[in-house]
């Protein structure tokens, strides 16, 4: 799911709240987006509150454990993310 096609931070806002929904539900979600201002913003506080109840896992990760089916019954749901963190 892309979450920063429109580069606003309410969209952005929204996007997040519906990859919750979709990881609660699924289990899993993959989230893409882009090194834009906005996305990093928001990223950064959604994080943090995010991360009590979701894991972060790379995409290699995340296939991985959909080929293993084995994240054992008490792991929190996955958001998976693959971001190109900028430098510096």
């Amino acid at each position: 799911m892309f979450i920063d096609h429109v580069q606003k931070p309410e969209y952005v806002r929204n996007q997040l709240e519906e990859i919750e929904k979709l990881a609660r539900k699924n289990g899993s979600v993959i989230a893409i987006g882009h090194p834009h201002k906005v996305t990093m913003d928001e990223l950064k506080k959604w994080m943090s509150k995010a991360s009590e109840e979701f894991d972060f896992i790379p995409i290699s990760k995340h296939a991985a454990s959909e080929l293993d089916l084995s994240l054992g019954k008490n792991a929190k749901s996955a958001v998976t993310s693959y971001l190109p963190w900028p430098e510096g």
